[in-house]
């Protein structure tokens, strides 16, 4: 794994963790709760659950669910970062550049682009009045929006698998939705 990608995946798990409090609880305390939601409003003998709530197997497929959920939203939030509007995304364009952050876009151009292109993103992360404008059109001409995209859309496609361990219900749709949304949201 090249250094760019560690500088990267160590926020990622970050901000995923927070996802995961929420949503995932390090993936076990609300993936047991999601399991176990599921069991009691819909199949208990689908779920082999015992006297302690779902199978361990539930557990574990709801916790990678939640962090397919997690990764996919933080993805898209670092391509908002430079393709949303700021009444959109709530926040000023540009913010993870202007804190240092190796987003995967970043890191994506970097690989893809000039050595002319690649010192504009360097100097952009180093500095403290990042040129935004420069360093969004070196990601646009690289292919780094597309390339995140696709590489969210692999976490969706990660977690909907995840939850083959459910039965078709409206529960298990509203989980595939909102799993879907992180990737169609412009927010």
């Amino acid at each position: 794994m090249s250094e760019e990608k560690k500088h990267y995946q160590r926020p990622l798990n970050f901000k995923t963790g927070k996802v995961e409090m929420n949503f995932g609880a390090g993936g076990k305390a609300s993936a047991q709760l999601i399991a176990d939601l599921f069991a009691k409003n819909f199949s208990n003998e689908f779920l082999d659950q015992g006297d302690d709530g779902a199978s361990k197997e539930v557990e574990d497929k709801m916790a990678e669910y939640a962090l397919c959920l997690g990764r996919a939203f933080q993805i898209i939030d670092d391509v908002l970062d430079y393709t949303g509007t700021k009444d959109n995304i709530g926040k000023n364009l540009g913010t993870d550049l202007r804190e240092g952050k190796m987003t995967m876009p970043l890191i994506y151009a970097l690989r893809h682009c000039s050595e002319e292109d690649a010192k504009i993103i360097r100097t952009a992360v180093s500095s403290n009045d990042p040129d935004l404008e420069s360093v969004t059109r070196v990601i646009l001409a690289s292919g780094a929006i597309d390339a995140c995209i696709e590489a969210a859309k692999k976490e969706v496609s990660r977690g909907i698998d995840a939850l083959n361990c459910l039965p078709t219900s409206a529960f298990k749709n509203s989980l595939i939705e909102l799993l879907s949304l992180t990737v169609e949201r412009d927010r």
